[in-house]
Protein backbone atom coordinates (compact mmCIF):
# COMPACT_ATOMS: atom_id res chain seq x y z
CA UNK A 1 0.00 0.00 0.00
CA UNK A 2 2.68 2.48 1.27
CA UNK A 3 4.21 1.34 -2.63
CA UNK A 4 1.00 2.34 -4.45
CA UNK A 5 0.38 5.81 -2.35
CA UNK A 6 4.02 6.94 -3.18
CA UNK A 7 3.23 5.62 -7.29
CA UNK A 8 -0.15 8.05 -7.02
CA UNK A 9 1.74 10.84 -5.79
CA UNK A 10 4.76 10.84 -8.21
CA UNK A 11 1.94 10.67 -10.85
CA UNK A 12 -0.01 13.47 -9.63
CA UNK A 13 2.98 15.77 -9.60
CA UNK A 14 4.33 14.91 -12.70
CA UNK A 15 0.66 15.35 -14.43
CA UNK A 16 0.74 18.98 -12.37
CA UNK A 17 3.87 19.72 -13.96
CA UNK A 18 2.94 18.17 -17.50
CA UNK A 19 0.04 21.01 -17.28
CA UNK A 20 2.06 23.84 -15.70
CA UNK A 21 3.55 26.26 -17.74
CA UNK A 22 6.77 27.68 -17.83
CA UNK A 23 7.77 31.36 -18.07
CA UNK A 24 10.49 32.19 -20.58
CA UNK A 25 13.88 33.97 -19.68
CA UNK A 26 13.71 37.23 -20.96
CA UNK A 27 16.80 37.84 -23.60
CA UNK A 28 16.66 41.53 -22.40
CA UNK A 29 17.77 41.12 -19.09
CA UNK A 30 14.88 43.09 -17.89
CA UNK A 31 14.69 42.94 -14.11
CA UNK A 32 10.90 42.64 -13.57
CA UNK A 33 9.91 40.72 -16.45
CA UNK A 34 9.54 37.29 -14.69
CA UNK A 35 7.23 38.69 -11.63
CA UNK A 36 5.56 40.80 -14.34
CA UNK A 37 4.66 37.88 -16.62
CA UNK A 38 3.76 35.70 -13.38
CA UNK A 39 1.30 38.32 -11.89
CA UNK A 40 0.04 39.19 -15.35
CA UNK A 41 -0.71 35.74 -16.70
CA UNK A 42 -0.66 33.72 -14.19
CA UNK A 43 2.50 31.60 -12.58
CA UNK A 44 1.04 28.50 -15.07
CA UNK A 45 1.01 30.81 -18.16
CA UNK A 46 3.05 29.42 -20.86
CA UNK A 47 5.42 32.20 -22.09
CA UNK A 48 8.43 31.35 -25.00
CA UNK A 49 10.30 34.07 -26.89
CA UNK A 50 9.12 33.93 -30.59
CA UNK A 51 11.02 36.30 -32.89
CA UNK A 52 7.92 36.42 -35.54
CA UNK A 53 6.29 38.82 -32.81
CA UNK A 54 7.87 42.24 -33.94
CA UNK A 55 8.10 45.63 -31.99
CA UNK A 56 9.41 48.96 -33.85
CA UNK A 57 10.40 51.54 -30.99
CA UNK A 58 13.53 54.38 -30.91
CA UNK A 59 16.47 53.25 -29.36
CA UNK A 60 16.45 57.02 -27.94
CA UNK A 61 13.83 58.35 -26.92
CA UNK A 62 13.79 62.15 -28.12
CA UNK A 63 10.60 62.39 -25.49
CA UNK A 64 9.77 60.30 -22.87
CA UNK A 65 6.14 61.60 -22.75
CA UNK A 66 5.96 60.44 -26.21
CA UNK A 67 7.76 57.52 -27.67
CA UNK A 68 6.13 55.52 -30.59
CA UNK A 69 6.01 51.80 -30.50
CA UNK A 70 5.01 49.87 -33.24
CA UNK A 71 3.96 46.18 -32.63
CA UNK A 72 3.34 43.51 -35.51
CA UNK A 73 2.14 40.25 -35.09
CA UNK A 74 0.57 38.71 -38.10
CA UNK A 75 3.42 36.24 -38.48
CA UNK A 76 1.98 34.36 -35.86
CA UNK A 77 -1.40 34.00 -37.51
CA UNK A 78 -4.36 33.99 -35.72
CA UNK A 79 -4.09 36.57 -32.53
CA UNK A 80 -6.41 36.49 -29.61
CA UNK A 81 -4.68 39.43 -26.88
CA UNK A 82 -1.62 41.56 -27.18
CA UNK A 83 -0.57 43.07 -24.02
CA UNK A 84 2.37 45.97 -24.41
CA UNK A 85 4.57 46.39 -21.20
CA UNK A 86 7.03 49.06 -20.16
CA UNK A 87 8.93 47.01 -17.37
CA UNK A 88 9.99 50.16 -15.30
CA UNK A 89 7.41 52.27 -15.52
CA UNK A 90 5.49 52.44 -12.08
CA UNK A 91 2.33 50.83 -14.09
CA UNK A 92 3.99 48.25 -16.29
CA UNK A 93 1.12 47.39 -18.03
CA UNK A 94 0.26 49.71 -21.13
CA UNK A 95 -2.19 48.26 -23.53
CA UNK A 96 -3.91 45.30 -24.07
CA UNK A 97 -5.25 45.42 -27.43
CA UNK A 98 -7.71 42.73 -28.24
CA UNK A 99 -7.57 42.28 -32.30
CA UNK A 100 -10.72 40.04 -32.95
CA UNK A 101 -11.25 41.37 -37.00
CA UNK A 102 -8.65 43.70 -36.94
CA UNK A 103 -5.26 42.65 -37.94
CA UNK A 104 -2.70 42.36 -35.17
CA UNK A 105 -1.30 44.95 -35.96
CA UNK A 106 -1.54 48.51 -33.70
CA UNK A 107 0.90 51.26 -33.03
CA UNK A 108 0.65 53.84 -30.46
CA UNK A 109 2.93 56.34 -27.97
CA UNK A 110 4.00 55.99 -24.60
CA UNK A 111 5.43 57.70 -21.37
CA UNK A 112 8.51 56.28 -19.84
CA UNK A 113 9.83 57.03 -16.37
CA UNK A 114 13.46 56.18 -17.33
CA UNK A 115 15.16 54.19 -19.75
CA UNK A 116 13.38 50.63 -20.03
CA UNK A 117 12.73 47.13 -21.93
CA UNK A 118 9.56 47.52 -23.78
CA UNK A 119 7.63 44.16 -24.10
CA UNK A 120 4.95 42.66 -26.50
CA UNK A 121 3.45 39.76 -25.52
CA UNK A 122 0.67 38.31 -27.60
CA UNK A 123 -1.33 35.10 -27.34
CA UNK A 124 -2.14 32.91 -29.81
CA UNK A 125 -5.15 30.37 -29.79
CA UNK A 126 -3.55 27.46 -28.17
CA UNK A 127 -3.28 29.49 -25.25
CA UNK A 128 0.83 30.51 -25.53
CA UNK A 129 1.87 33.94 -24.81
CA UNK A 130 4.83 34.78 -27.75
CA UNK A 131 7.06 37.80 -26.09
CA UNK A 132 9.41 40.18 -27.55
CA UNK A 133 10.69 43.19 -26.33
CA UNK A 134 13.32 46.23 -27.02
CA UNK A 135 15.41 48.59 -25.18
CA UNK A 136 14.48 51.90 -25.24
CA UNK A 137 16.82 54.76 -23.64
CA UNK A 138 15.13 57.46 -22.12
CA UNK A 139 15.26 60.25 -19.54
CA UNK A 140 13.74 60.17 -16.10
CA UNK A 141 9.94 62.03 -15.09
CA UNK A 142 7.93 60.66 -18.06
CA UNK A 143 5.05 59.13 -15.74
CA UNK A 144 5.52 61.33 -12.46
CA UNK A 145 5.27 65.07 -14.39
CA UNK A 146 2.16 66.34 -14.96
CA UNK A 147 0.47 66.57 -18.22
CA UNK A 148 0.69 69.46 -20.50
CA UNK A 149 -2.61 70.51 -21.18
CA UNK A 150 -4.11 71.10 -17.99
CA UNK A 151 -2.23 73.86 -17.78
CA UNK A 152 -4.73 75.51 -20.00
CA UNK A 153 -7.89 76.98 -18.78
CA UNK A 154 -10.19 75.81 -21.43
CA UNK A 155 -8.77 72.03 -21.65
CA UNK A 156 -11.94 70.55 -20.45
CA UNK A 157 -13.84 71.89 -23.16
CA UNK A 158 -12.39 69.32 -25.54
CA UNK A 159 -11.82 66.29 -23.19
CA UNK A 160 -12.47 63.52 -25.84
CA UNK A 161 -12.45 65.42 -28.63
CA UNK A 162 -11.71 62.46 -31.35
CA UNK A 163 -10.32 62.86 -35.08
CA UNK A 164 -10.15 59.36 -37.13
CA UNK A 165 -8.77 59.02 -40.78
CA UNK A 166 -9.13 55.52 -42.51
CA UNK A 167 -7.38 54.71 -45.76
CA UNK A 168 -6.87 51.87 -48.33
CA UNK A 169 -3.29 50.25 -47.43
CA UNK A 170 -2.45 47.78 -49.86
CA UNK A 171 -5.57 44.71 -49.61
CA UNK A 172 -6.70 46.40 -45.86
CA UNK A 173 -7.57 49.73 -44.56
CA UNK A 174 -5.49 51.73 -41.81
CA UNK A 175 -7.41 53.76 -39.09
CA UNK A 176 -5.60 56.00 -37.39
CA UNK A 177 -7.53 58.04 -34.17
CA UNK A 178 -6.33 60.71 -31.98
CA UNK A 179 -8.04 61.83 -28.80
CA UNK A 180 -7.85 64.67 -26.09
CA UNK A 181 -6.96 63.36 -23.05
CA UNK A 182 -4.69 64.08 -20.65
CA UNK A 183 -3.94 60.59 -19.48
CA UNK A 184 -3.08 61.42 -16.15
CA UNK A 185 -1.07 58.59 -14.39
CA UNK A 186 -1.92 59.96 -11.04
CA UNK A 187 1.88 60.49 -9.59
CA UNK A 188 1.80 64.28 -9.98
CA UNK A 189 0.82 66.22 -6.90
CA UNK A 190 -2.57 65.60 -5.45
CA UNK A 191 -4.35 64.75 -8.69
CA UNK A 192 -5.75 61.18 -9.13
CA UNK A 193 -5.43 59.27 -12.02
CA UNK A 194 -7.65 60.14 -15.14
CA UNK A 195 -7.22 58.17 -17.90
CA UNK A 196 -9.44 56.90 -20.92
CA UNK A 197 -9.83 52.89 -20.12
CA UNK A 198 -11.60 51.60 -23.27
CA UNK A 199 -11.74 52.16 -26.69
CA UNK A 200 -14.32 50.54 -28.98
CA UNK A 201 -14.40 49.81 -32.74
CA UNK A 202 -17.38 48.72 -34.03
CA UNK A 203 -18.70 48.43 -37.99
CA UNK A 204 -21.76 50.36 -39.12
CA UNK A 205 -24.27 47.44 -37.78
CA UNK A 206 -23.00 48.17 -34.19
CA UNK A 207 -20.85 44.62 -34.46
CA UNK A 208 -17.73 45.08 -31.84
CA UNK A 209 -14.75 44.54 -34.47
CA UNK A 210 -11.65 45.29 -31.80
CA UNK A 211 -10.98 46.57 -28.89
CA UNK A 212 -8.24 48.20 -26.53
CA UNK A 213 -8.22 49.48 -22.69
CA UNK A 214 -5.48 51.87 -21.93
CA UNK A 215 -3.80 52.37 -19.10
CA UNK A 216 -1.42 54.67 -17.49
CA UNK A 217 1.37 54.39 -20.02
CA UNK A 218 0.03 55.73 -22.73
CA UNK A 219 0.55 59.11 -23.55
CA UNK A 220 -1.20 62.36 -23.28
CA UNK A 221 -3.53 62.60 -25.95
CA UNK A 222 -3.50 59.09 -27.15
CA UNK A 223 -2.97 57.94 -30.78
CA UNK A 224 -4.33 54.34 -31.98
CA UNK A 225 -2.94 53.25 -35.63
CA UNK A 226 -4.44 49.52 -37.02
CA UNK A 227 -5.41 47.91 -39.69
CA UNK A 228 -8.48 46.26 -40.87
CA UNK A 229 -9.50 44.17 -43.89
CA UNK A 230 -10.15 45.66 -47.01
CA UNK A 231 -14.07 46.67 -46.95
CA UNK A 232 -14.27 47.65 -43.43
CA UNK A 233 -15.25 51.30 -43.27
CA UNK A 234 -17.35 53.13 -41.81
CA UNK A 235 -16.46 52.41 -38.54
CA UNK A 236 -17.97 54.18 -35.26
CA UNK A 237 -15.16 54.48 -32.52
CA UNK A 238 -16.37 54.83 -28.97
CA UNK A 239 -15.09 54.83 -25.50
CA UNK A 240 -15.12 56.10 -21.90
CA UNK A 241 -12.29 57.04 -18.95
CA UNK A 242 -12.49 56.48 -15.80
CA UNK A 243 -14.58 59.12 -14.53
CA UNK A 244 -17.18 57.98 -16.61
CA UNK A 245 -17.00 60.28 -19.89
CA UNK A 246 -17.85 58.98 -23.27
CA UNK A 247 -17.15 59.87 -26.52
CA UNK A 248 -18.88 58.22 -30.21
CA UNK A 249 -17.77 59.14 -33.60
CA UNK A 250 -17.91 57.72 -37.02
CA UNK A 251 -14.64 57.50 -39.34
CA UNK A 252 -14.71 56.67 -43.10
CA UNK A 253 -12.76 56.14 -45.62
CA UNK A 254 -10.87 59.27 -47.69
Amino acid sequence: MPYLLVLSFLLTVLSFSAQAGNIAKDPFNSPMWEYMAEETFGENATVIVDENLKIFAPTNAESNFQVPVSVDASALGKVEEIVLMTDLNPFPIAVRFFPMQAKPYFATRVKLNEGSVIHAIAKTPDGVWRMNGTFVSAQGGGCTTGPQQTAQADWADHLLEAKGRMWQRGDSERIRVSLRHPMDTGLSGDVPVFIIEEINFKDANGLLLSRFELKEPISENPVLTLDFPKGTAPLRISGRDNNANEFDVEVGTR
